[in-house]
């Protein structure tokens, strides 16, 4: 599998042909090799809808279909909010948002899936083996408990990135979190954006997926006493990296990280504020910080702290006259 042509999927590369039960229109149901003898290739082709098995509802999709941008977000929803019974008859998503349980619905109704039981407020079931075979085959969703040996399959890391950022916005949609508050314990602001989760593989799996945005994050032993851990994004850039590629489905956590990367709106990040002070110190010759600041229109501190930053990395040079620091290239 790969962009275009790679992410499409094969029925016929995942199970046992004489697993599979087909259907073209309104015909009557038969095994796939069987419909292989009686019609052409091109009616293979043309086939509307299978099943996995002798018995239950057909899923209405081609044998070869592709995997969009809604099977990306529904599966990583699904592994980490979800769950499949180990008798892969139903799929539960667990979940009291009900924006999210509208996606759920909306997304497996496309496919002939009529029938969605509501267990309780936070609990939302499906009932059909081939959907879960589907996901547990291709996805590699574990059937069971799946608390420790959740992991991302290696075709969906490789995916192009549009793909790639819907699968994190499941991932983080289901088992994620935004915190923000501007006074923490210290008279500090606290900004971060959180992924919980048991399977540290899984967690090294995502945090793998986010570099691929330039997002770094960081792996953390949960200190409540239970056995989960969680995935930390904490630098502005990253926060606001995921902002513009991620986001989230979540309406409350969307409305918070829109709260978080409003708070950023005076700060420029070192790649910006790198390309204009370099620019504006070779125009007008050397500048005190403070000059500096009024030309990029920037608190002193903010430009003090960047200046800082290039200077280590060998970009600018400073000198200090008297009280003031000169900045020059």
């Amino acid at each position: 599998m790969g962009d275009g042509e790679r992410m499409k999927v094969n029925i016929t590369d995942f199970f046992d042909e004489n697993e599979i039960f087909v259907k073209r229109g309104r015909m009557q149901g038969i095994r796939l090799p069987v419909f292989r003898r009686i019609y052409s290739k091109q009616a293979v082709e043309e086939i509307t809808a299978f099943r996995i098995g002798r018995f239950g509802k057909y899923l209405q999709l081609p044998l070869s279909f592709k995997v969009d941008e809604e099977w990306f977000y529904i599966s990583e929803l699904l592994r980490t909010d979800g769950h499949i019974t180990k008798k892969l008859d139903v799929i539960k998503l667990t979940n009291v948002t009900d924006e999210l349980k509208e996606r759920f619905k909306s997304i497996f109704s496309k496919y002939g899936i009529g029938y969605f039981r509501e267990v309780a407020l936070d609990r939302i079931q499906i009932h059909n083996k081939t959907l879960a075979l589907l996901f547990v085959r291709v996805f590699q969703i574990p059937p069971g408990n799946k608390t420790f040996i959740c992991r991302m399959p290696k075709w969906m890391k490789e995916a192009n990135l549009g793909l790639l950022a819907c699968a994190l916005r499941g991932a983080f949609d289901g088992d994620g979190c935004v915190q923000f508050s501007t006074r923490g314990n210290q008279g500090g602001e606290t900004r971060r954006l959180r992924l919980y989760g048991a399977s540290t593989g899984y967690l090294e799996d995502i945090q793998n997926c986010l570099l691929r945005f330039g997002i770094d994050s960081k792996m953390y032993k949960d200190p409540r006493e239970n056995k989960t851990y969680f995935l930390q994004v904490s630098r502005r850039d990253s926060i606001v990296r995921f902002a513009n590629h991620i986001g989230f489905l979540h309406p409350k956590r969307k409305m918070m990280l829109e709260k978080v990367v409003s708070s950023y709106r005076n700060y420029y990040f070192l790649a910006d504020f790198e390309k204009i002070a370099i620019k504006v110190v070779k125009k007008k010759g050397p500048l005190t910080i403070n000059q500096l600041a009024k030309e990029v229109k920037r608190k002193d501190s903010t430009v003090c702290e960047q200046v800082t930053k290039l200077e280590r990395q060998g970009k600018i040079r400073t000198k200090r006259v008297g009280v003031k620091r000169l900045v020059f290239i």
